[in-house]
Order: C-alpha cells, then structure tokens, then sequence
C-alpha cells in the first residue's frame, strides 16, 4: 500500500522520535547539583546571616560556569568558583532554597529543594532589679543601678539607663549596671536591652527619692560691726563672720543685707567690704558646708546715714487694692536728739485717699505711751496737720532720740483711687521741737501702690520661634537657670528671693517682693559660647554695619548684636563678639560696669535681656521709617533702644480689682545675632549642638610645610551651600603649640584664633563675599616637640559652617588616620550636567547615594567599587539640581550634580 508522503506528519514523527530518545542522552552526561548546607530542616532565627553551600559538576564534560543560588524560586545571587558559596541574611517565614548549574546551555539543572524555617527573633526581657521602686537615698553618695536582662534566643548586646528620660550610660557584659551619682528630687528609672539584632525591650520603671545629705549644719555669727553701730554713707563697712562645721568643712560664707546679698567669701577669715545702702541695715551671714547645708545668722542691725539727704522721709507702701485703708510711715532717717515735739503738714492726693484722724506714735523714737498728738483734715486743701508732743506720763528727760518710726498716719481709699494705681505724699512742712525753740526740716516724698493682688504670671520665651525658655527644679543642671527677682524701678531693692520658669517657661511673680522684676539669665564666665556665638553672627554684624539691603534685622537682632550696651552699632561690637567667640575675653564689656580703659566696676556683664510687650510697643523699639539711616525715633545701627534691667509688672487695663494681665517676655542672648541659641538640646550647657550633614572641616596633614621648629597645616572646608561664616575649636597635645596664622584668605574680614589655658584652639571667620572649597582658607603654624604631628595630636573637633555645627576632621596619610579625602579627584563625575545618565568613578569602594537639595534621598544606595565605572540611570527624574553623596569609612564627598532631560 503506497502511502503518500507528508511533510508535516514526517516533522512530527522525528520530534517524538527526539523527546523519546532525549532522556537516554541526558542521563548519559547529567550534571550533578545538591546544596551541602544548611540542611534539610533547619532553624533559624530572622537576621541570622546562613551560608548556602553547594557542590557542582558536569560529568558531561561542560564545565560549569556558575551556580546561582535561589530562595523560593527567587533569583538572590550567584558563585563563579569552587567552592560555590553565598550569604543569605533571613527573613522570617519557611523558604525553600534551591541551587541551579550554569555550564552554557539553555537547560539548568536545580538540585533538590531544601526547607529552612525562619523564626521572628524574641525580644529580650528585662527588668530593674537595683534600686527598688519606692525607695529613698541620700545625696552625694551614688546609686547603684542594676538590670537583669536575658534573651530566649539570642545574646544581649547591651543595656542602656535612662533617669528622667535622659540617657545617663550603658554596660554590655552581665551584671548590667552602672553608678550614678543623683541631685535631690524625684526620679523615675527605666532600662533599656537591646539583642544582636537590634530588638529592643523596655523595664517597668522605677521611681526613687533622693534627698540632701543628712549632715550636721554648720553654725555662723557676725563679728563685727557690731548691733547699734552708724556709719556715714561711702565709707566701706567691713562685715566679719565665723564660721564652723563639727563634721565638714566650710565651703563659703554668704552675706546679706536686708535679706539682699552683697558678698561670698569662701576662705576663713570670712569677711567682706561693703559700701552700704542709706537707712537701717538688717546684717546676716550664710555659711554652706560640703554637703549643702546651710545656716543663717542672729541679724545684726547697724545705720548708715547719707549727710546730704533729707533727715524724714514718708515710706513708700504697696498693698492689695481690696484693703479699705492703710498706714502710712514717716520715719527719721538720720539720727535725733533733744526733741520734745513734732509739727507736720502732711499732703495727699484726697481723690483718691481720706485720713481717718488717726495717728499711732512709733516706739522708735520714744516710748509711745510718753508722747500724745492732735490732727486736724483739711480735706479741701488735701493737708492734715499733725503736731505729737510728750504728755504727762513722760518723765522730765525724755526726748525723741534715734532713728526709726515717727508716726503712721492712717488712711482710707476713695472709688477714685484705682484697683492698679498710685497715691502721692509729700511733708511741706516739719518742724522740730527743742527746749530753746524750733528748727525747720525737710522730708522725701513717698507713695501707696494698690495692687491688684500678689500673684502676676508671666511666660518667658525664646524671640526665634516662642518656644519656652524652661527650667526643672528637680533637674537644676538639665537647664540654664532663669531667676526672676522682686524690685523697685530703680533695681535698687532686690529681693532676698527669686522665682524660676516651670518646663513650659512659665512663671510666678510675687508682687510683695517688688512691683518691678529683674530677670537674670547668665552665662558662667569662661563658658565655651562658640557653638551659638560665632562668625556668622559677626557676618550678620558686618551687614548691619555695611547697610546691606540683604539684611534688614528685626529689634531682637539689634539688641543682640549690640554687646556693649552704648546704643550704637559699631566695630566695637564685632570686635567683642569675634573675641568672646574664641575665648580671648570671657565676657562682653558693658557701658554700665565697664570704663572706656576696660576696667570693670565688680558686677557681671549681662549675657541675656528681656523685653516685654510695653516695650515693644514703644516707638523706640520700631524699625527706623528711613532705615537704614536714624529718624530719630525708631531703631537703626545709629539708635538700639537701651533695654531696662528691672521691666515693671504689667496692669491690667480692667478696674475690678481681680488678677494683674499676664505678661510674655522675649529673651534675647547678647552675641546670638541669628538667634539659634533656642535649637541647642536642653543639658544647662551652652556647649551641646545639633548634628547636620551640610558639609565638612578638615585639616589636611597631606599637604603640611615643615620648617625649623614648626609645622604649617592648611584648613580646607567642603559644603552643600554657600558658606560665609566657619568657625572651629579643637584640643591640642600638650606636644604642640599653637603659634599664628600665617596665611588667610583675602576675602575674609575676620580670622581670629586664640588658645586657651586648657589647650583649646578656637578660630572664628566671616565674609560679605562666598567662601572658595577646596582650597586652603588659612594656614595654622604649630610648633612641636619632635619636629611632627599625627591625627592623635590633635582631639575634641568641632566645626561650624554659617554657625551651624558640621564635622571637622583630619585627613592624613598614615594608616590609623582618617584619610578624609574631599578632593573631585578621588571622585569623578561626568558628564555634569547630564542628560539623565550619570558616570561615577571612585578610587576606593564606598556607598553612593542621590537626594535632592533639601536632603531627601530621592534614590537608593548603590555600591560602588574601586576604580570601576558605574551609572546612575536617572532619566526618569526631573531637571534639576541633586545632591550625589559618596562614604565609606574613610572618607565623605558630597557634590551637586545637575540634570537636563526634558522632565
């Protein structure tokens, strides 16, 4: 039978005829795959890394060109040699890892699957287990703090303390403790452990108490003068004390006078001098022992008398404006004899006060049961006519003698007399009484104040962002100490006590201690003030002094930069500002406690000032209508309003007689022109900072010129903006000595340095013009021992780009140094700009990674290796500019590269 042929049917016949006979031939050279570990089975916990090991061959004859590695049929990596290996970190869940041979063909061969089960990693468990909840410990010995941490399937890595919050240090080895040394207050304590792999679990937290130190107090009297004694006004009184303690030593004695203090000495013999105040002087003494105690002496009272005032004076008075009436003093100020009577004419404001008629005779003078008075109002005329005189009790020799109290004459309150307000006084006539006739004397004025009543509340905050100006009584070192004290407008009655602000900066004001405050917020002399003091706000001062239209400075920022306090904006100011920034001077002279040879008249230069809203709303304090030049009335560099020290306590403008009208108070630091005190994280320290990657310092021991006996060494800088202030402090072996500046780029209008007694260099610079990167902006000469300097010479770097803190390091070629390469050489890229597609070329393998100009990474990490090509493919981004960023950890380089391609 003749079966015709068919093309089709024969192409079939032959491929069957090849899928029947394809296995004999593939058994004939099949490779040979399997994974040798892990094996089947095996557990692990998430973020274990697991080794996959595999053994490949091609009996064939092919040889095997790579064994790629697979978890759930994920392609994850692959091994070009014996033995085939890869590192695997897991993830929880069961996974199936196989491996498959690459020997050429299109066929893979995969060994047998191989079942791993991933656990989710246990987080550790921990508990306080010293000191227990509850209890109570004594100042200064230190607390133990211990912590019993354990893991169910790991390693504890470390444990970190925390007391209020705030971490106070960390132990990696069981017995997890540490040694801490409290203040007294309230304290709540939590612990931290942490395992290998990052898991993290917090204790309950303890609450302890710790109290002052349980001491015997030392015991303290005054010496000299003695009780009763007068002095004239201007001749120093010279205060003596004794002062001992049966189980400490004694740390000082504080003096006061009428509760104000007026000197410390810390060495026996205790003793101060004292120019006095005029009147009747309260004297006490405070001794304070090693451990704090504290005690206060038997008060001993003395008179200083001022020749040229007046001999009576009307005291001045305060009280709640609901009291109905009041007493008014009239005292003698200056000493008395002989007299046997008073006449007085005494005057008031009758809208607002009536006398009752009744006078009470003081016990000052005389004995009150000896003298009687008669008075008669004349209320038209706003007098009352007082005349005292002795009576029939008196015996024959007594006579008004001493200092003190004459009368107080009573008063009552019209509906005139306002809830917030002030009644005037004045003696036209006082007329003295002798056995031979009368003399005729004068007397200062005085006046009663209605108060509303005895608490005003107020807020202090920073003039940036409002934020508050805090302070925790419990955690006295954790803040700068604000202290708001009572006074008269004068600052001249300070009261013996003061207020501080809570943690929202809020405050408290007792009016009975002052109807004015003087608020005192300072700065330690001596104080590192670089990181907020610094060349940028002298560049913001060079500005104001130029009438650059770039800068135009809100009130706060005048005030600021007028650290001198004489009203002008001048080179004076910067000057200051440039030398306390380095430490050359440790505080800013003041035209009220300095004079023009800089000699200081004892009294600390004010660091910060306060302003409140009636201040604020005064013209003076409003930007000059022609600024930059003076109008004469509001505020230019020509005209900085002078500040008040004591701000008196706002009225409300509501009559009922309630509550005083809340204030807010603006701080300002004198110096901190940009006003970035506020951003430093709360410690009590000035020297704490922000961490910001906007660019670098360094010192480039490279490219270092040897002379004789000493080394110059050129700073470099690198940053992502323009740059026209830098500053930079760093600590010096005590191999080095730090000599001059020897080169400075002629652009800069300040470059200052200065080294202190602890060895610390400090730099400060500022420009109107941008600072050129990459090439030296100064050259620093050293001087040395041994002819050399390495990294570990130099300690404690710390920069400041714009006033913002930044890194500063050493860039060297020895091998413990950190070779802190910023130079396009050892990064390349190119072609920039580009069309969306970006070459990197890098001398030594290191991360890269693109954002955009505010920081956010706008592409992932990519790993880039020494000396190899790599491309960025960025064609779909938009144009524009973008911030490349190369590390390892040797070195940082951030360039901006820019790309154009049509988005």
């Amino acid at each position: 039978m003749n079966i015709p042929y068919n093309e089709s049917v024969t192409r079939n016949i032959l491929v069957l005829l090849f899928l029947l006979l394809f296995p004999v031939f593939k058994t004939a050279a099949n490779p040979l795959i399997e994974i040798t570990a892990p094996t089947n089975g095996t557990t692990a916990i998430e973020g274990d890394t697991i080794q996959i090991n595999a053994n490949a061959s091609n009996p064939g004859g092919t040889p095997v060109n790579a064994v790629e590695f697979y978890i759930n049929d994920v392609y994850i990596g692959k091994d070009t040699s014996a033995p085939y290996q890869f590192n695997w970190v897991s993830v929880e869940g069961t996974h199936l890892l196989t491996v498959r041979e690459d020997h050429g063909s299109c066929y893979k061969t995969s060994s047998v699957p191989v079942q791993v089960i991933v656990k989710k990693n246990a987080s550790p468990v921990i508990q306080l287990t010293s000191p227990s909840n509850g209890s109570t410990h004594f100042n200064p010995l230190p607390i133990d703090i211990e912590a019993l941490a354990t893991d169910t399937d790991g390693v504890i890595d470390h444990v970190d303390f925390f007391v209020n919050s705030i971490y106070i240090g960390s132990d990696q080895t069981a017995p997890f403790k540490i040694a801490w040394s409290g203040i007294p207050g309230i304290f709540t304590i939590i612990a931290k452990a942490y395992d290998t792999k990052n898991a993290v679990t917090s204790s309950a937290p303890v609450t302890i108490t710790i109290y002052p130190p349980s001491n015997a107090p030392p015991t303290v009297h005054i010496t000299s003068p003695v009780g009763g004694t007068s002095f004239i006004l201007g001749n120093p009184v010279i205060i003596s004390a004794d002062a001992v303690d049966s189980d400490d030593m004694i740390t000082g004695v504080e003096f006061f006078a009428n509760n104000a203090s007026i000197g410390t000495d810390a060495t026996a013999p205790y003793e101060i001098n004292w120019l006095g105040t005029p009147g009747i002087i309260t004297l006490t003494a405070k001794a304070t022992d090693g451990n704090c105690a504290t005690t206060t002496s038997v008060p001993v009272h003395i008179s200083i008398t001022d020749p040229n005032a007046p001999p009576y004076s009307i005291q001045s008075l305060s009280g709640q404006c609901s009291d109905p009436s009041f007493c008014l003093p009239i005292k003698a100020i200056l000493p008395v004899k002989d007299i046997i009577g008073y006449d007085v004419v005494l005057h008031y404001d009758k809208t607002k006060v009536h006398p009752t008629g009744t006078v009470a005779i003081g016990n000052d003078l005389i004995n009150a049961g000896y003298a009687s008075y008669v008075a008669n109002n004349i209320d038209s005329l706003g007098q009352i006519h007082i005349s005292v005189f002795l009576n029939n009790n008196a015996p024959t020799t007594t006579s008004f003698q001493g200092i003190g109290e004459l009368v107080c004459v009573e008063f009552t309150k019209t509906t005139g007399f306002a809830a917030h307000d002030s009644a005037a006084f004045s003696i036209t006539d006082l007329q003295e009484s002798y056995a031979n006739g009368v003399h005729a004397k004068q007397a200062s004025p005085g006046k009663y104040i209605n108060l509303k009543n005895t608490i005003y509340k107020g807020a202090l905050q920073f003039w940036t962002d409002n934020s508050p100006i805090k302070y925790d009584i419990l955690l006295p070192s954790q803040y700068l100490i604000t202290n708001i004290y009572g006074t008269n407008s004068n600052c001249d009655n300070k009261s013996a006590t003061a207020t501080q602000p809570d943690l929202n900066g809020k405050f408290q004001h007792n009016i009975g201690n002052g109807t004015s405050m003087q608020l005192e917020r300072d700065i330690l002399p001596g104080t590192d003030v670089q990181p907020v003091i610094n060349g940028m706000d002298a560049s913001l001062g060079y500005a104001v002094l130029l009438n650059d239209p770039a800068f135009v400075p809100s009130i706060y920022q005048l005030i600021a930069l007028d650290v001198n306090m004489d009203g002008v904006i001048s080179a004076g100011d910067l000057s200051q500002l440039n030398q306390r920034s380095i430490k050359t001077i440790l505080e800013f002279k003041q035209k009220w406690n300095y004079t023009n040879n800089g000699n200081s008249n004892g009294k600390l230069s004010k660091d910060w000032i306060f302003l409140d809203s009636a201040l604020l709303a005064a013209p003076a304090y409003k930007i000059s209508t022609t600024y930059p030049m003076n109008d004469g009335i509001g505020y230019s560099k020509y005209k900085v309003p002078f500040v008040p020290f004591c701000l008196a306590v706002p009225s409300s403008v509501c009559s009922s007689c309630v509550v005083y009208k809340d204030g807010t108070f603006k701080g300002v630091l004198l110096g901190d022109v940009n006003g970035n005190y506020d951003a430093i994280p709360a410690d009590g320290q000035i020297k704490r900072m922000r961490d910001v990657n906007k660019g670098s310092i360094y010192l480039d021991l490279t490219k270092a010129k040897t002379g004789i006996d000493y080394i110059d060494v050129p700073v470099y800088f690198t940053s992502t903006e323009k740059v026209i202030a830098l500053d930079f402090s760093l600590k010096l072996d005590e191999s080095l000595q730090y000599k001059k500046i020897t080169q400075a780029s002629s652009y800069l209008n300040d470059a200052l340095a200065n080294l202190d007694d602890e060895h610390i260099l400090r730099f400060t610079s500022n420009s109107r013009k941008n600072y050129e990167p990459h090439k030296p902006l100064i050259v620093l000469r050293f001087e040395t021992n041994n002819g050399k300097i390495t990294s570990s010479d130099l300690d404690n770097l710390t920069g400041y780009l714009n006033g913002e803190p930044v890194p500063m390091e050493i860039k060297t070629d020895g091998s413990t140094g950190i070779n802190n390469t910023f130079e396009n050489k050892e990064v390349e890229i190119y072609p920039n700009p580009s069309n969306g597609i970006l070459n990197v070329m890098i001398t030594e393998n290191s991360t890269v990674q693109v954002m955009d100009l505010q920081g956010k990474e706008v592409m992932l990490e990519k790993q880039a290796y020494a000396n190899e090509k790599m491309e960025l493919h960025m064609e779909g981004f938009k144009s524009g500019s973008y911030l490349l960023k190369v590390v390892n950890e040797k070195f940082v380089n951030t360039q901006v590269v820019v790309v154009e391609n049509g988005l």
